[in-house]
């Protein structure tokens, strides 16, 4: 009788130590898929702004390169490059305001629909070799660096 009551107190030993593993596991499925949340977000965020540059570009704004915060008296050149650059980022998120997420998915549309087009384009060269429109705008890109 006593090995029966021994075998009990094991069996309900191993099942808490059982749910314990088992929430344990469940906390770090869920920090684990928090983690991809957060990085997805960052992606979208990522993608986000880059499509409003794109986007800004494409409606006539010059685009400036960012440039750190400095004071006038410190580096004027710099304080007027990062003015610049907030005139821009501020004229760049009025504009995409006005720009609803239809609008940026038809204009995505349409320069999918432009590259597939422009893919066929083929060139002749003064070799007589044939040349797709894209690999000579790479190699005209790469020569460029």
């Amino acid at each position: 009788m006593a090995d029966l009551e021994k075998m009990e107190a094991n069996l309900k030993r191993l099942e808490e130590k059982q749910k314990a593993i088992q929430a344990r596991r469940e906390r770090q499925l869920a920090r684990f898929n928090a983690e991809k949340r957060k990085q997805r977000t960052k992606r979208l965020i990522e993608k986000g702004a880059i499509l409003e540059d794109l986007q800004a570009v494409a409606k006539g704004l010059k685009k400036v390169p960012q440039a750190p915060r400095v004071s006038k008296a410190e580096d004027p050149e710099g304080y007027a490059r990062y003015q610049a650059y907030r005139q821009f980022t501020q004229a760049k998120e009025r504009l995409s305001e006005t720009i609803s997420p239809e609008d940026s998915l038809s204009w995505l549309s349409e320069l999918v629909a432009f590259s597939q087009w422009a893919s066929g384009i083929t060139f002749s060269n003064e070799d007589g070799s044939q040349e797709k429109a894209y690999d000579r705008f790479r190699r005209f890109k790469n020569q460029l660096r």
